[in-house]
């Protein structure tokens, strides 16, 4: 069964697909990409139900009334989404979607059945990820979402529709609450909260992404009985540039919830 509707959080609508049967997969995209940025991952519906969504602000989602988001504001909309699925989901967050899907894991714990993270980071205290960080900042403030999108829409995929899928995502986007995103993320520190996990926890990372593959043991020494894959010469942009790998170890992480 194949869903697009939207569903109702605070003071907004939003946009989310449902495609598949089995197990709830919901992916979190990172601000402004949005639900195109996991296409390559629609092979997993033969195995799950997989949703994704535009978060608050971005692409077909409404802005409300909020002139800020933050890290846990964007939590309570993956809470209200979750409810509206009526079932505990395999959270997976992408990139800064990871930090949100933490704090949903860690706040409403009966909701979330496993918890995955894709090239993500408990806090922002790096080099290449801060100066990253400080550049989503400056074009969101810039009014530079058509640079941006291009940008990002390049960096992820050769494929021209998904290219403009995401594109056309970013630049539909609410550059204040995408900028509050980025200012709201770089702030968020996740470390003394990870050891009350009480759900399975994955990391999943690519060897070669320079942004985020120094969180790994940190990761690692906070989250008890943490499961770890590595992508051999993955950089940041898994989930579409190493689409086979993400998908199969997805695959294997329901094959353990099982077992």
């Amino acid at each position: 069964m194949n869903e697009v509707p939207y569903f109702k959080t605070t003071n907004a609508e939003m946009y989310y697909e449902k495609k598949g049967v089995g197990p709830v997969l919901l992916f979190i995209p990172p601000p402004g990409l949005g639900a195109a940025v996991f296409e390559q991952q629609s092979e997993l519906e033969k195995d799950f139900s997989v949703v994704t969504f535009d978060p608050r602000g971005n692409g077909k989602s409404e802005s409300g009334d909020n002139q800020t988001l933050t890290m846990e504001n964007w939590a309570e909309d993956i809470r209200d989404l979750i409810d509206h699925l009526d079932e505990k989901v395999i959270l997976c967050g992408y990139s800064l979607g990871g930090t949100p899907a933490q704090i949903t894991a860690l706040q409403y714990p009966e909701k979330v059945k496993a918890l995955l993270l894709v090239n993500a980071f408990p806090v922002v205290n790096t080099f290449f990820l801060s100066v990253k960080f400080k550049l989503g900042i400056w074009s969101a403030s810039g009014g530079l979402l058509g640079l941006i999108g291009n940008g990002l829409s390049f960096t992820h995929t050769k494929k021209k529709e998904q290219q403009r899928k995401i594109s056309a995502n970013i630049k539909n986007s609410n550059s204040t609450l995408l900028k509050q995103m980025y200012k709201s993320g770089k702030m968020y520190d996740a470390r003394e909260q990870l050891k009350y996990l009480t759900c399975p926890a994955f990391v999943l990372y690519g060897s070669a992404d320079v942004l985020t593959l120094k969180y790994v043991k940190g990761f690692q020494k906070r989250i008890p009985d943490l499961a770890v894959t590595r992508i051999k010469g993955g950089a940041h942009q898994l989930p579409t540039k190493h689409a086979g790998e993400v998908n199969g170890a997805i695959r294997q992480i329901k094959g353990r919830l099982q077992s």
